[in-house]
């Protein structure tokens, strides 16, 4: 028999080559779209705003934190520049791989 094909992981890494080729980052969440049109034009901002909301969330100090689903790293660099230690757990080997690359801080699974 075959080996099995993890389509789940196919889909993940083929979606970052598209946002990558759109936005210039590997950045694979939605992003917050208030006040934004919807379209591709705006999908790095959205991804930024995102980011800005979510990090405003966060208690005062430095944090350790958990990545669950953390594409390809971008969210774990911006966090480790401000000073946190990040985890970071992915569903493929190729995410894996560009976690290495994107965020070498963090640990990744």
């Amino acid at each position: 028999m075959g080996q099995k094909i993890d389509t789940r992981a196919i889909g993940l890494d083929t979606g970052l080559a598209l946002i990558k080729w759109l936005t210039g980052a590997e950045n694979l969440h939605y992003g917050l779209w208030d006040g934004l049109e919807l379209s591709a034009g705006n999908l790095r901002r959205a991804q930024d705003a995102y980011s800005d909301k979510l990090f405003a969330l966060f208690p005062p100090g430095l944090l350790r934190v958990l990545d669950i689903g953390g594409g390809a790293g971008e969210t774990a660099k911006k966090l480790i520049a401000l000073g946190h230690q990040v985890d970071i757990v992915v569903p493929s080997s190729y995410l894996a791989a560009r976690c290495r690359v994107n965020a070498p801080g963090a640990r990744s699974a």
